[in-house]
């Protein structure tokens, strides 16, 4: 599955913080990892994930 995939599956999703590493904050979604840098953070919050796209740093399967 790829971030396009996802975000047609959970794109109405609004993004919420998870955890935090040292980069920056991620949220986990249908098992995958999506990363956020930290400077970010406070324009993805609340933000469905279709909208957040551009600011998505890397996507992770967990």
């Amino acid at each position: 599955m790829n971030i396009s995939s996802i975000l047609v599956k959970h794109g109405n999703e609004l993004f919420k913080v998870d955890a935090k590493d040292e980069f920056g904050v991620f949220m986990h979604v249908d098992g995958f990892k999506i990363h956020v840098r930290q400077y970010d953070v406070n324009l993805v919050t609340g933000m469905p994930l279709r909208e957040c796209y551009p600011l998505i740093d890397s996507l992770q399967k967990v």
